[in-house]
């Protein structure tokens, strides 16, 4: 016959307070787990994926070209010539400046029709646009004194203001000033006639600088226009 079996003690408080806190502790670390394993997927998704070579993208696409590419200046460190400057370009500072000093818009037009140089004489005819009984067509003679098209210039009328004007001759600047020239007309005559030796004798390019004097030679280059 089996012995009865013997009933065990209850829990004491003490033991059933470990129990519990043992339990607590065994979910939190559970929960943790559970957390930082969620925390982790994206690096473990990144760290899965194939890796990737990367191109630059080719500039034409990234910028659409609107229009041709202007020429590239030497490799070997030098620049692009500039361009000579043209009749045209004179005759554009010439319409503005006479429209500023008059009121009125002036066609202007200039022979020879051709790059400039230095030393070129210019004779122009300038109009008003459309014609204006107040304003009668006047004459011009320019003379490029700069390698940037840089010019000394004059306008009247009946007067040493074309290049036939200027075809008359040798002649000394106390004639050219006894006739009423203006000194850029002088200029002018110097330029075209190649510089005799009568009125520029050393050839600078300022002719009867002592007959007229320096205040109207500065004068005329203070007046002068770059187109």
């Amino acid at each position: 016959m089996a012995e009865p079996s013997t009933p065990r003690p209850p829990l004491t408080l003490p033991v059933r307070l470990a129990i519990l806190a043992g339990t607590v502790a065994v979910a939190v670390g559970a929960v943790v787990v559970v957390v930082r394993h969620e925390a982790d997927a994206p690096e473990r998704a990144r760290a899965a994926l194939p890796s990737v070579t990367t191109y630059a993208v080719p500039p034409d696409i990234l910028v659409p070209r609107t229009r041709p590419y202007a020429t590239a200046p030497p490799a070997t460190g030098g620049t692009v010539p500039r361009a000579e400057p043209t009749n045209d370009q004179v005759q554009v500072a010439l319409e503005t400046v006479i429209k500023r000093r008059t009121g009125w818009t002036h066609k202007v037009l200039c022979i020879p029709d051709r790059p400039l140089f230095r030393g070129e004489v210019l004779g122009c005819h300038a109009t008003t646009e459309p014609p204006i009984k107040e304003q009668q067509p006047s004459d011009v003679l320019a003379v490029v004194v700069g390698d940037d098209g840089r010019f000394v210039w004059v306008r009247g009328t009946d007067g040493p203001f074309t290049l036939a004007a200027l075809d008359i001759g040798e002649k000394s600047c106390g004639d050219l000033r006894n006739q009423g020239w203006p000194w850029a007309s002088v200029l002018a005559y110097d330029e075209f006639n190649h510089h005799p030796a009568s009125i520029d004798r050393d050839a600078d390019g300022r002719p009867c600088v002592a007959a007229y004097g320096t205040e109207a030679v500065d004068a005329a280059f203070g007046e002068a226009l770059t187109p």
